[in-house]
């Protein structure tokens, strides 16, 4: 019986930081701002191909004026259905998070749900504009 409530409360423990976690962590910054920081994370990860190219972007709320025009560059947004064809070939940001007072970003390539690699971007937003975009480090996911 001790051991069937020392379990239990284990188990309670353990369930109680995950509880905490929920929308109400969500970050959510104005368009404008995202639009202005996914611009120029998208300018400085993206280089122009030799050769006229696609790109395929996942389309995770993105409005159709947020991505810069780079010479020689097309780029296609895909909605989640599409994405699953694409999926090895696909830019995409995710875990838009707050530290302290800066913003975090992580903007990669490759699969969004399995192996991809890229870097986080780090930022503030100072009255309602994103300052000081710049990358800082990168990270990595594997099936």
């Amino acid at each position: 019986m001790r051991h069937l409530i020392l379990l239990s409360i284990f188990a309670i423990l353990f369930a109680v930081p995950s509880l905490s976690q929920d929308k109400a962590d969500e970050v959510v910054l104005p368009d404008s701002v995202m639009k202005d920081v996914l611009r120029k994370i998208a300018a400085s990860e993206v280089k122009p191909p030799k050769d006229e190219r696609l790109i395929y972007v996942a389309n995770q709320g993105l409005g159709t004026d947020w991505l810069p025009e780079i010479k020689d560059v097309d780029f296609v947004l895909l909605d989640k259905d599409s994405q699953h064809r694409y999926a090895h070939d696909l830019y995409f940001w995710k875990d838009l998070r707050k530290q302290k007072d800066f913003y975090l970003i992580d903007f990669g390539y490759g699969d969004v749900y399995c192996s991809a690699h890229g870097s986080t971007w780090v930022f503030r937003v100072v009255d309602g504009e994103a300052k000081d975009i710049h990358s800082d480090g990168g990270w990595g996911s594997a099936c």
